[in-house]
């Protein structure tokens, strides 16, 4: 199958109240939601990012929405790198770019330093739900 068309949003979900983790704190979450489309079916993915969880040394350097901001970069490329490409299954697709991804990531990175894998992987929840539903 090929990847025809592929787009993805996000809301900023803000929280009741500041919750601590790692000694920084979130405000919000971002809900991110990605589409996958393949002929005439199409697969939906949505997750929550977690750049704190993921990096935070990032959370820390960049704050909270640019952290944001530069997560929800990864998972665009992604998109990009997944449109017109062909694949038997989810596994499949995601392997495929995950290396072109991660060079991306770290080319992008404001610490200089490579993001870690982990970091893109969260940027990938949405992604990979899509491409499970497909």
């Amino acid at each position: 199958m090929q990847i025809t068309n592929v787009s993805c949003r996000y809301a900023r979900e803000k929280l009741k109240a500041p919750f601590g983790f790692k000694g920084s704190f979130l405000t919000e979450l971002w809900q991110v939601t990605t589409k996958v489309e393949c002929d005439r079916i199409s697969g939906t993915g949505v997750s929550v990012q977690s750049v704190l969880w993921s990096d935070a040394e990032i959370f820390s350097l960049l704050g909270e929405k640019d952290g944001n901001l530069l997560m929800y970069s990864i998972t665009e490329k992604a998109l990009s790198l997944l449109k017109d490409r062909c694949g038997e299954n989810p596994i499949e697709f995601s392997q495929s770019i995950f290396s072109e991804l991660l060079d991306f990531a770290h080319s992008i990175s404001p610490t200089g330093e490579k993001l870690s894998e982990t970091f893109v992987l969260n940027a990938m929840v949405s992604v990979d739900n899509a491409l499970w539903q497909l």
